[in-house]
């Protein structure tokens, strides 16, 4: 696997704009990487506890995914508007794979946006006003207290903000098909962060070769 030694400070003085994109595109795919390999990483529930413990870790990660997504999105546009004299000197694969991105998840931004600012960081009183009117008076839900904190689970919430997502995305109200959106989902954010990757990767190997003197090879 390579590995580089980057002169941020000789970079920053040199394009301190392409820097800052820079390091937060290296954000958001540092970010994709533990929220998607986190999900992934949950156990199979054995009883009823686990099963709401680990339904309601996996709908959180997805939450912050979503957040992160909407983040880099709002980096690819600024640094394709703030850097046109470095990326005119890419290769062709690195506009291949902007656009990929962009015909992939641009048209997520307005949806992405509304989960950032209501159901990702915040709770938003308003959505959740919402959900409940949409629920009626004979709706309800779980709560699992145990001993410790370790134990504790609020399935009525993960359900509330799960609805808040179903009905931003437009997913079916069946139990499975919503299951089965929410998976598709998954694995569309789970391509764009192998697009992502390769995208970061070449935009590195066209600031090293506009700034040579800013990212050095290190020998293995």
């Amino acid at each position: 696997m390579p590995r580089y030694r980057i002169r941020i400070g000789k970079l920053f003085k040199t394009d301190p704009t392409l820097t800052i994109h820079l390091i937060r595109l290296m954000a958001a795919e540092n970010d994709f990487f533990t929220t998607l390999v986190s999900m992934e990483r949950l156990p199979e529930s054995k009883n009823r506890a686990e099963r709401l413990q680990i339904s309601g870790q996996r709908l959180y990660f997805f939450r912050v995914t979503c957040g992160h997504l909407h983040e880099a999105i709002q980096v690819l546009k600024q640094l394709h508007t703030d850097c046109p004299q470095v990326l005119v000197q890419a290769p062709p694969e690195l506009g291949e794979a902007y656009n990929k991105i962009a015909t992939t998840i641009f048209p997520l931004e307005k949806k992405l946006s509304r989960l950032r600012a209501h159901a990702t960081f915040h709770y938003d009183r308003s959505e959740l006003v919402d959900v409940l009117k949409y629920w009626g008076e004979d709706a309800d839900g779980e709560t699992e207290i145990g001993e410790g904190p370790s134990q504790v689970r609020h399935a009525i919430a993960d359900e509330a903000f799960s609805t808040v997502i179903s009905r931003s995305f437009g997913f079916p109200e069946g139990t499975e098909e919503r299951k089965k959106a929410f998976m598709d989902l998954i694995d569309q954010l789970v391509t764009v962060q192998i697009e992502f990757v390769g995208y970061v990767r070449m935009l590195m190997g066209t600031v090293r070769a506009v700034y040579p003197e800013t990212i050095e090879a290190l020998e293995e």
